[in-house]
């Protein structure tokens, strides 16, 4: 009781302060309704100690920070609300992707690149990037986010018809000849593994949209913000908080300038507020760049178990060939584990 009277208490001496402000044209423009709570969550300094409370005595100070956190309060749940559900659209990350990322290029728009967005009533993804950011690294990041498992298993398809049609005659062998003796070998597993998933990771896009599949609604400012018509384009940037409070994730192309630029720390930043940390996706760029060498050294790996390490341990050490490929298998295993993890993180 007693802490709930000086609470009172002091949100009378404050409404006082106020009212006496304004009458004498102080810079406070408008009186904002106070109560115990808020001045007891806003800043503790405004109500001070007993001793303040009993003498009556309210920092003007403190009022005045007090009312500017309550404006900006108000703007800020007004900032968040969708006004007008028609500004929300998405388009599809297929449109986006499509033609090896065309849309990425710039951030020049025209009235068909906003139709190819349409009016949504959640985002399942927010794009966050810097328009720096070259398109090629943009686009290979992006499509091993998004075509990476389908690529996988098309590749894994590739290798399993490779091995069949080799067993069965069909694709021819070679032989190749050690100390001990010559062997058949054929490389059409690994060849067609590899060329299948990079062909399945760069066009998936578009080989989905002449099948009607709509893809993941994602936000992307150049077609869901009208770019040619000032008025709706002004609608839609001040709209922006809304549009990241109806996104259930942010998917992030980290590069070296997104945390240098304005627009992408404020899309974060209100993200993290409203979201959290947990519903944010960080795709590194770095990733155009360190898959394909990944990649690159593992083929070269296959080459070198061919023609150095299979002959080494059949013709010397005295492995049989069934114990050289398990060997070779059990290597490649903690490597594609490895190379999963780094993607991931």
């Amino acid at each position: 009781c007693g802490g709930a009277s000086k609470e009172a208490e002091a949100m009378a001496i404050a409404e006082r302060q106020c009212r006496a402000e304004s009458s004498e044209g102080s810079s406070v423009p408008f009186r904002i309704p106070l109560t115990p709570a808020s001045l007891m969550v806003a800043s503790p300094s405004i109500v001070g100690s007993s001793s303040g409370l009993d003498s009556g005595v309210v920092s003007t100070r403190s009022v005045r920070r007090l009312l500017t956190m309550r404006r900006c309060s108000t703007m800020t749940r007004n900032h968040l609300t969708l006004e007008d559900a028609s500004l929300l659209r998405g388009v599809s990350h297929f449109a986006v992707l499509r033609q090896f990322g065309r849309l990425l290029t710039n951030n020049t728009g025209r009235a068909d690149t906003y139709d190819l967005s349409e009016t949504t009533e959640s985002i399942q993804a927010f794009l966050s990037h810097n328009w720096s950011t070259p398109r090629p690294v943009k686009f290979v990041a992006l499509a091993f986010h998004f075509n990476h498992r389908s690529a996988s298993a098309a590749a894994l398809a590739a290798c399993c018809a490779g091995f069949a049609l080799t067993c069965t005659g069909v694709l021819p062998v070679y032989g190749m000849t050690y100390h001990g003796g010559t062997e058949n070998r054929g490389h059409y597993c690994t060849v067609l593994s590899l060329v299948t998933y990079w062909f399945v990771l760069l066009t998936y896009q578009d080989a989905a949209l002449r099948t009607g599949r709509r893809g993941t609604r994602v936000f992307l400012d150049k077609c869901c913000i009208h770019q040619t018509d000032e008025r709706l384009k002004r609608k839609g940037i001040e709209q922006l908080g809304a549009f990241l409070a109806k996104a259930d994730t942010m998917l992030i192309i980290y590069s070296d300038t997104y945390t240098k630029k304005l627009w992408t720390m404020y899309e974060l930043a209100t993200f993290l507020a409203i979201r959290g940390p947990g519903r944010l996706v960080v795709v590194p760029a770095f990733l155009a760049s360190m898959i394909p060498k990944a990649f690159a050294c593992a083929a070269a790996y296959s080459l070198v178990s061919e023609l150095l390490c299979i002959t080494v341990f059949v013709d010397y050490v005295g492995f049989s060939r069934s114990t050289v490929t398990l060997l070779t298998t059990l290597t490649y295993l903690p490597l594609l584990v490895a190379a999963n993890a780094l993607f991931r993180w």
